[in-house]
């Protein structure tokens, strides 16, 4: 059963919708891409807010892994852990990470 790190995003201040969106679409995206076999992320999906939505947040991040412990196993390796720093460093450049919320869940297809 494939486990999903679901994240509210919110944006840091001083940083607009416009920008947000690009950095994490065009510079964030592509640094997960390079750095999923390191994490053992199966799937990263971003959800954009449609135009004038008022959801107070600014995006939702799902992030597919085979299970919450074999992230954790990744982790505690070098790899792991190098690819950890990268992401929270290139996070603090756009999401506020004190108010974006992170909680897990596990998929149970429906149809």
């Amino acid at each position: 059963m494939t486990e999903v790190m679901v994240v509210a995003l919110r944006r840091r201040v001083g940083l607009s919708p416009e920008a947000f969106l690009t950095h994490w679409r065009d510079i964030h995206a592509p640094l997960v891409r390079g750095l999923a076999s390191d994490l053992g992320i199966e799937h990263y999906v971003q959800l954009h807010p449609e135009a004038g939505a008022e959801a107070g947040w600014d995006g939702v991040a799902l992030v597919s892994f085979q299970s919450r412990a074999d992230l954790e196993r990744r982790l505690a390796t070098p790899a792991g852990r190098a690819a950890a720093r990268q992401l929270r460093s290139d996070e603090a450049r756009f999401l506020d990470t004190v108010t974006s919320i992170t909680w897990w869940g596990s998929e149970h297809p429906i149809f």
